[in-house]
């Protein structure tokens, strides 16, 4: 434990958190690092629904282009419309599945509750804090 005369040490800080060895400060909120038990890292996968309804309805539509334009007669116009539509929608649904990220959360937890910290993206970012974080307990124990 840290006594009343001892100097607080950073151990990190970038534009959103700032780790010593007797807090952490993360956007507005501080920390006491003697109130921590544990950080660990989270994730959230991306909701893909909307991608992935978009992706079955453009099959439907091709599937349905495809029929009217073997068994439909004339004209066969509209029908490679709808399967040239079709095509491009489900192309774009793909697109939008793949550009769907995992997000990462730093999760704090003191005696009395776990609290999503900080989210990002980044895994890395989120690992580091959290390295940082065990680092400074285990100075501040």
């Amino acid at each position: 434990m840290i006594d009343s005369n001892s100097t607080e040490q950073e151990i990190f800080t970038d534009k959103n958190v700032r780790v010593t060895n007797a807090r952490i400060i993360i956007g507005g909120t501080t920390y006491a690092l003697r109130n921590i038990t544990s950080v660990k890292v989270a994730s959230t996968p991306p909701k893909k629904g909307g991608a992935n309804k978009l992706f079955f309805f453009s099959a439907l539509g091709f599937i349905g282009g495809l029929v009217w334009f073997f068994v439909g007669g004339d004209p066969r116009t509209p029908s490679l419309i709808l399967i040239a539509a079709s095509a491009i929608f489900a192309v774009l649904s793909i697109l939008w599945s793949r550009s769907l990220k995992t997000m990462y959360h730093l999760m704090v937890t003191s005696s009395s509750q776990e609290v999503d910290a900080l989210s990002s993206f980044d895994k890395d970012y989120i690992s580091i804090i959290v390295e940082k974080i065990n680092e400074a307990i285990v100075k501040c124990r």
